[in-house]
């Protein structure tokens, strides 16, 4: 079995439940390597590691299940955390919102927005007081602020013009090294999205393991908008 089939099936592995809590050196024994060299091949083969994927794929978990309106507890318990305070810090971390604000979509909460240009084009950044929760590459100004308000209805959004100019754009540019925490916490949202397209694609075999088929067609083909890197 090539490098590319068994990172392929560890994907897939890693989408299950007991996947999403296998230590380090057990996801890479049944990879058939060290948890060293595993942990380099991860991360080059997928862009993320391991540890990353994991957190990813347990947010989104987490997410489904408190859309539900189940409680913190029970949805933690659920999605494999020990108790709500490891899914309070995932959440904090990630979001830049507590699971019960992100479950009351964000009712209680100010987020500022702005636009941006950034290399990649006009980009939205909006954000908590704890960071940024929404990042979106824009064509169409008017549709991500409605996207916005539907993500979030129940906070109140306010427009701060360059609010995010030097956080948020350092983050996408990371031209200096000052910048490195900011570029971290924008690496961790996008691979909340690039995590579930390769997760899809694994799990469903619909590709059939093509090595040139990148993470942009793969999310046109199952339907998710690889531009947005959001919450």
């Amino acid at each position: 079995m090539d490098t590319y089939t068994r990172i392929a099936h560890i994907i897939e592995f890693l989408a299950t439940d007991d996947g999403r809590t296998a230590p380090l050196s057990a996801v890479a024994e049944r990879a058939g390597f060290s948890p060293f060299h595993f942990q380099r091949l991860f991360v080059e083969w997928v862009g993320i590691s391991p540890k990353d994927f994991q957190q990813a794929l347990t947010l989104v978990q987490a997410k489904q299940l408190l859309a539900q309106r189940i409680p913190v507890l029970d949805a933690a318990l659920a999605s494999g955390l020990s108790g709500p305070s490891r899914m309070h810090d995932l959440f904090v971390g990630l979001e830049s919102m507590t699971p019960g604000e992100y479950r009351d979509a964000a009712a209680s909460l100010h987020i500022r927005w702005s636009f941006e240009a950034t290399p990649f084009g006009r980009t939205l950044f909006a954000s908590t007081g704890r960071g940024l929760c929404r990042i979106a590459f824009v064509d169409d100004e008017t549709q991500a602020l409605d996207e916005l308000r539907a993500a979030w209805p129940g906070a109140q959004r306010v427009a701060e013009p360059a609010a995010h100019r030097r956080g948020g754009v350092a983050g996408v540019t990371a031209r200096r090294r000052d910048d490195a925490r900011h570029t971290v916490a924008l690496q961790l949202r996008a691979h909340v999205r690039h995590a579930a397209v390769l997760e899809r694609s694994a799990r469903l075999h619909r590709f059939h393991l093509e090595p040139d088929v990148g993470a942009g067609e793969i999310a046109e083909r199952e339907g998710l908008d690889e531009r947005r890197v959001d919450g």
